[in-house]
């Protein structure tokens, strides 16, 4: 089974959706990915029924790695509060750890685990979820933002 990158049109309600998440921004694009082994190690890590949405900021030579590989703590650059892959509810919190290229910025939509093992730091609203497991993870959107 391969990986798949399918469009998501700005007609669509799916993608309206995703874009009221970013009010002051304009998306150049967004691609819905699957990955049938990241999906399947994702739907095995057992610690939790009910998983949420986060978002993900990266830069753009290192996404295709994370759809690939999926999200995985020991490439983590960014460790202020330990070795984990790093998400936040909030698109604006993320957009902070993007890396401008080629005219716009990336940030994933995923599908996040918390379980136990996730920890959430931060205040004013502006939560950052710490993930020690890389199974609690699954990206699912890329969305491009032009800067």
């Amino acid at each position: 089974m391969s990986i798949t990158y399918n469009p998501v049109y700005q007609d669509t309600d799916e993608f309206k959706k995703i874009q009221e998440m970013f009010p002051q921004s304009t998306i150049m694009f967004i691609e819905k990915v699957k990955n049938p082994i990241t999906e399947d190690a994702f739907e095995r890590c057992t610690l939790e029924e009910h998983p949420t949405m986060m978002f993900h900021g990266t830069s753009v030579k290192v996404q295709e790695d994370i759809i690939e590989k999926g999200f995985m703590k020991e490439f983590s650059k960014v460790a202020a509060y330990g070795i984990g892959n790093y998400f936040s509810p909030h698109s604006s919190v993320s957009l902070n750890y993007t890396k401008p290229e080629y005219g716009y910025i990336t940030l994933f939509l995923n599908r996040v685990k918390l379980g136990v093992f996730g920890k959430n730091y931060g205040g004013n609203g502006f939560n950052i979820y710490v993930l020690f497991e890389n199974c609690q993870s699954l990206p699912v959107y890329r969305i491009g933002i032009e800067i």
